[in-house]
């Protein structure tokens, strides 16, 4: 887990700087604490839940993520990371404005 999210990381040229928020799509409840854990980013990051917010998107739900991580990327001074999971399988990618 903790290398999925170094990777992303380090493929979104996002170095050792935090995101400016998570966006987290398919992680179960009980799995949330262990994935803060292992991505090891500052108290003051933002997370936010698509399911908590917009409730149960099927399939679509990691596109949603992609699109408001991306969205907010363009505003945002640092990079947006997005967590989906998918049975087993956590995808991490990095949204951020191109300089």
């Amino acid at each position: 887990m903790a290398d999925v999210i170094g990777l992303a990381r380090r493929w979104g040229e996002s170095g050792s700087q935090n995101p400016d928020t998570v966006w987290s799509q398919g992680l179960p409840i009980d799995d949330l604490g262990r994935v803060r854990r292992a991505a090891n980013l500052d108290d003051r990051v933002r997370w936010r839940d698509i399911e908590s917010s917009v409730g149960d998107c099927a399939e679509a739900g990691a596109w949603l993520a992609l699109v408001l991580a991306a969205a907010n990327a363009d505003s945002a001074s640092n990079s947006q990371l997005v967590l989906c999971a998918h049975g087993d399988e956590l995808t991490a990618l990095v949204c951020r404005k191109e300089m």
